[in-house]
């Protein structure tokens, strides 16, 4: 009977594991979730190893009302985006934080540190 309740539990613990990518990142005692922004993360985690920026052009879709009538127009619109890489050595995985537009939208989790 205790094997049972042994294995249950593990198996409970196993399928509460999300396997999505990461939505937060620890730095110290302090947390970076997606939505805040580079200071917020710069304040929390210090400098980033390594920094690249990018302008990627996206289309969109917008709806507006004219006369009554809901209108659709496609727009091009320039999106900045930065990926901040953060190398905590050989010891814990390095992390890829991707904004956009001043928010960070993606942490990554790469290989172990150098």
């Amino acid at each position: 009977m205790r094997f049972l309740f042994t294995t249950l539990a593990a198996l409970a613990m196993f399928l509460t594991i999300d396997a999505s990518p990461a939505q937060a990142m620890r730095c110290g005692t302090r947390l970076v979730r997606e939505g805040d922004t580079p200071s917020q993360v710069r304040e929390r985690c210090g400098d980033p190893s390594d920094v690249i920026t990018t302008t990627e052009t996206r289309t969109r879709t917008v709806h507006r009302r004219v006369a009554g009538v809901i209108v659709s127009d496609t727009i091009s619109v320039e999106v900045r985006i930065q990926q901040w890489t953060y190398n905590f050595g050989p010891q814990r995985f390095m992390r890829r934080l991707v904004f956009e537009d001043g928010l960070l939208v993606e942490i990554e989790e790469l290989g172990r540190g150098d």
